[in-house]
């Protein structure tokens, strides 16, 4: 396309429903590792925006919960009923552009019981989808 559009986005949890009961109240919108071979959730990763462009020029992570309808600066990128879009450094209307970049960091929570029970190594992976709208 060489015309300017805005851009639009959701997040889904390919492993949802595998967040350990004892880290689910404190990490809403996280995303979950699986579970062991006998079925025990391993933890959760969540996601931060660190670095965003449009066409090359800084700019801010903006997020709406009512479909568009208002917007906020993001800073933790949850997918429960969220849209994000790309703005003006700073502001929290969505920017129509050509190239959009996201740089994102990630945090990690295992649970207790499970990572004490590791003799060797242990597999984990996480898994999300990112959708434009």
């Amino acid at each position: 396309c060489t015309a300017d559009t805005a851009l639009g986005f959701t997040i889904t949890d390919n492993k949802e429903g595998t967040i350990p009961a004892s880290l689910v109240s404190d990490y809403g919108g996280a995303y979950g590792f699986g579970n062991t071979a006998d079925n025990k959730a391993i933890g959760l990763y969540q996601l931060y925006e660190n670095a965003e462009t449009i066409d090359g020029a800084a700019a801010s992570l903006i997020y709406s919960t009512n479909g568009g309808e208002g917007w906020s600066k993001a800073r933790a990128l949850n997918h429960i009923n969220i849209i994000y879009s790309f703005a003006n450094k700073d502001e929290v209307v969505p920017k129509s552009g050509k190239e959009f970049t996201l740089k994102f960091d990630t945090a990690y929570y295992f649970e207790k019981s499970v990572v004490e029970s590791v003799v060797d190594e242990m597999d984990f992976q996480g898994s999300a989808t990112f959708s434009l709208v």
